[in-house]
């Protein structure tokens, strides 16, 4: 579900620890926001095609990213895959 701060799981009342916050400071270290289409990627492939990327030299690149939930506890880190 999309609420004002991020892209969460809709059953976070019953304690699922997913969430995509709008502000995500990984994605912003590179200047980019998740957007409905990154996380719907994500939901129905498990990986997202980021263009326009930015390096800390502010060169431009393109991503493949990844989701996943770190196997130590109940929540999610970035995986940066290229092709």
């Amino acid at each position: 579900i999309e609420g004002q701060k991020g892209y969460g799981c809709s059953n976070w009342k019953n304690g699922c620890k997913f969430v995509i916050w709008k502000n995500d400071k990984f994605l912003a270290s590179m200047k980019k926001k998740p957007t409905k289409t990154m996380v719907k990627s994500l939901l129905k492939n498990g990986v997202a095609q980021v263009k326009g990327l930015t390096s800390k030299n502010g060169n431009k690149f393109d991503a493949n990213l990844r989701y996943v939930k770190n196997p130590d506890n109940e929540y999610f880190s970035w995986k940066m895959e290229f092709s």
